[in-house]
């Protein structure tokens, strides 16, 4: 076993197993860094690189080195800010950030393939098709900076993720529960009613799996 891990994930071996009214087929492997690395800290004053569908009630800047979405008016406009370029969907991939929610935000998230991961001080869940959502306050706390990892792996029928937020498991292979995604970029959901959300280091990459 290696001691290099990609993409946020503390392990390097998968297990697979198959026991749909079938003969149980267990296979081990290794996993290793796949053709998708994409980082940014924001250090450079600015977000270039990134896409935003705006709205009046939101601005964007960068300050202090981190990305900054802050409610200007409260009426519940909510704006997208997506990273150009990157492809994220159709691939095993793992996004991870920080995050930090200021002045009373309690709204916001991930926007993976078009479906908005919400991770708030309020809850956490994908609103897809059929949506269910976790609370999130014993995790995500306002006024604190916190690390999130987001991992999407290929399922059936569905995509399924995972969820950690700083050492702590908030689900695992939650079904992602859309026929298709609607785009294939990443990005983020700003806040909604009040205050700011803040983001940086903003990391995402897939993974291979060779059996052996």
């Amino acid at each position: 076993i290696t001691d290099k891990a990609f993409a946020g994930r503390a392990w390097d071996m998968w297990a697979g197993y198959n026991t749909r009214g079938e003969a149980e087929i267990v296979c081990l492997g290794i996993k290793d860094r796949g053709n998708l690395e994409d980082e940014d800290n924001f250090d450079d004053g600015d977000y270039n690189g990134w896409a935003v569908d705006s709205d009046p009630n939101i601005t964007w800047t960068v300050v202090g080195g981190r990305l900054r979405a802050e409610v200007v008016s409260g009426d519940g406009g909510v704006s997208l800010i997506r990273r150009t370029g990157t492809i994220v969907t159709g691939r095993n991939v793992t996004v991870e950030y920080d995050v930090y929610f200021g002045n009373g935000a309690t709204n916001g998230g991930l926007v993976f393939g078009g479906v908005v991961l919400e991770v708030n001080p309020v809850r956490a869940g994908w609103r897809d098709d059929d949506p269910s959502f976790y609370s999130c306050g014993d995790y995500v706390s306002a006024g604190e900076w916190h690390h999130i990892v987001v991992s999407v792996h290929q399922g059936s029928p569905y995509w399924t993720s995972d969820l950690l937020v700083d050492t702590n498991t908030v689900f695992m292979a939650e079904p992602i529960e859309v026929s298709s995604f609607s785009d294939g970029e990443v990005g983020f959901e700003s806040p909604r009613s009040a205050g700011f959300v803040e983001w940086d280091n903003f990391r995402a990459a897939d993974q291979q799996y060779v059996e052996v």
